[in-house]
């Protein structure tokens, strides 16, 4: 039962239809829309956000600027002034350091490999007089990061940091031995960086809720920095090495995002590097081994004496299929990459030829949905592990070990006959409902009638949010969908489908049956009075205004199943 909800204020429909896997269960339950009208952008900010948010930051003094001619960077100085040093990359100046004067002579200087001297410019200030180079309302010596403009956001340091120290405090974020962070508007002239608390925050997108981040502010996510002791950059310190999980478009990018990390982590002191990780992120204009600046640890000096990692422990049946990035898995594929897709829906285990990190989206999935994963390196040219492609397997993963060896169907069909509920589950589901509700009007025991995502934002409204924290709006019950089904008697199409031995095993059928069942919805005709009520609905909300659809369904965001990730 597929719902959409309308919010106010957006600029776009989404449109969702369900992972092929889990739709046939679904049409013979019902469907309901809510529609929400809101402005959402126009809300003041809530949340970590503070009230700084409001106010004016005060006009900032005007700087000496001190000529820079050689590299190291000394300049004349006295313990009234304080210095800001910027560096010239991809074409802007990004500030890289905030430095109290001594006595005589400061040396300025960044903590990774230095540029030409003419790509640094240095201002400056007296102390007595500050500046804000940041532009977050904090001055330059008041303010914990001062490199790093916050959108005047408070952070909670048990949620993360926007500057990192020391390795002590790198530890206390650590995942893993790894912290994720957040980029945000990288081209902009404020771009901000937020390290997350990985602990207690394991996705970039929770972190970046809580914090109150518009997700089309964030350019670059996700990304994550891990700190190895067994590799020597700088003589006897480990190194920090980045991965970007995106694709980008020039060099200058990566060279903007390694300067922004290395000026907002103090602890790096030349050991700094990228890990280009994912085929896509190392754009095609840039020979990195090339560029001095920037140290590449590629999977062959991380990995170079690793030929196996567990990411997951579990085990799984399926079929050993061998998958580009872009291929489409069964729910009962044990998938088998070469190069790693971005992201992965529902399959039996994971096996990769190339590294991954413990972070990474396909073993957050794999983690998830409790199935195998592993790096097993050169697997394709393993004769045992090749000889098994196309056919059905047994693939478990053990902290220090896997197995991985040739399984029957009848053991296949076993292992997730075994994983079903032994008593039938019909979700349930109100049908005496028949008009277009107003979720203020609605409450959590209606969930049968509007669906339970429906019913949980309308339990939202009531519970002292500021103003435009939760949007208002409207539930269209399952009523409309059971009688626009009725209609065009698609659910006789679908018990039809459902009853036919080749769609319940073969997922090539399954595929292409969907595919027509959700054209034959689309090209449905709609009663005239399904229209006319959402005509009116539709008429609530002032002229001009967009309107969000969102689904809510009655059997997803229960108890034990969310429902994420099921639709596309």
């Amino acid at each position: 039962m597929l719902v959409s909800l309308a919010l106010a204020g957006c600029n776009s429909i989404d449109s969702s239809t369900s992972d092929d896997a889990e739709l046939s269960s679904r049409f013979a339950y019902g469907s309901t829309v809510a529609a929400f009208g809101s402005p959402l952008a126009a809300q003041p900010l809530a949340g970590p956000r503070a009230s700084l948010n409001q106010q004016t930051c005060p006009t900032p003094p005007t700087p000496t600027n001190v000529s820079v001619t050689t590299v190291p960077i000394v300049v004349t100085s006295t313990t009234a002034d304080y210095f800001v040093l910027y560096a010239n990359v991809g074409g802007k100046d990004i500030p890289v350091q905030v430095k109290r004067g001594e006595s005589g002579v400061t040396t300025l200087e960044e903590n990774v490999k230095a540029l030409p001297a003419s790509d640094y410019r240095v201002e400056k200030y007296a102390v007595a007089d500050p500046a804000d180079v940041d532009l977050d309302c904090l001055d330059d010596l008041a303010d914990p990061s001062p490199l790093n403009h916050s959108d005047r956001i408070e952070l909670d340091p048990e949620d993360g940091a926007m500057m990192i120290a020391n390795h002590a405090r790198f530890e206390e974020l650590a995942s893993a031995g790894t912290v994720k962070f957040v980029l945000v508007e990288l081209h902009s002239s404020t771009p901000e960086i937020y390290f997350q608390n990985t602990g207690k925050y394991f996705l970039h997108t929770d972190f970046a809720d809580h914090l109150g981040i518009d997700d089309g502010r964030i350019i670059w996510a996700p990304a994550e920095i891990t700190y190895d002791s067994n590799i020597l950059l700088n003589g006897d310190e480990g190194v920090y090495y980045y991965t970007l999980e995106h694709e980008y478009t020039s060099s200058s990018e990566i060279e903007r995002i390694h300067t922004l990390l290395a000026a907002n982590l103090p602890l790096v002191d030349h050991n700094l590097a990228y890990n280009p990780w994912w085929v896509h992120a190392v754009p095609s204009d840039w020979v990195h081994v090339d560029n001095p600046r920037i140290p590449v640890l590629d999977e062959g000096i991380i990995f170079r004496d690793v030929n196996f990692s567990a990411l997951n422990v579990g085990e799984g049946y399926g079929r050993l299929q061998v998958l580009e990035p872009d291929d489409r898995p069964n729910p009962r594929d044990i998938v088998l990459y070469e190069t790693l897709p971005f992201e992965l829906s529902r399959v039996a285990g994971i096996i990769s030829t190339q590294p991954q990190t413990p972070l990474s989206h396909v073993n957050l999935r794999a983690k998830q949905d409790r199935i195998p994963n592993a790096f097993i390196r050169d697997a394709l040219d393993n004769a045992e592990i090749s000889s098994l492609v196309g056919l059905y397997v047994y693939y478990r993963v053990t902290e220090n070990a896997f197995e991985l060896r040739a399984a029957t169907k009848a053991e296949v069909d076993a292992h997730y006959e075994a994983s079903r509920p032994t008593a039938t589950q019909t979700p349930a589901r109100d049908l005496s409902v028949t008009e277009i509700t107003a979720l203020s009007d609605i409450g959590f025991d209606d969930w049968d009638a509007f669906g339970v995502k429906a019913a949980n934002v309308a339990v939202l409204g009531t519970l002292d949010f500021p103003d435009g924290t939760v949007p208002d709006g409207f539930a269209v019950p399952f009523y409309f969908y059971d009688e626009f089904m009725k209609a065009n008697d698609l659910y006789s199409r679908v018990s039809t489908m459902l009853a036919d031995a080749d769609f319940q095993t073969n997922y090539d059928t399954q595929e292409a049956e969907l595919k027509e069942l959700r054209d034959a919805i689309k090209d449905a005709t709609t009663p005239d009075w399904i229209i006319t009520a959402l005509e009116e609905m539709h008429a609530e909300f002032s002229t001009g205004r967009s309107l969000r659809y969102r689904s809510s369904t009655n059997n997803e965001d229960l108890p034990g199943f969310s429902g994420a990730g099921l639709y596309d």
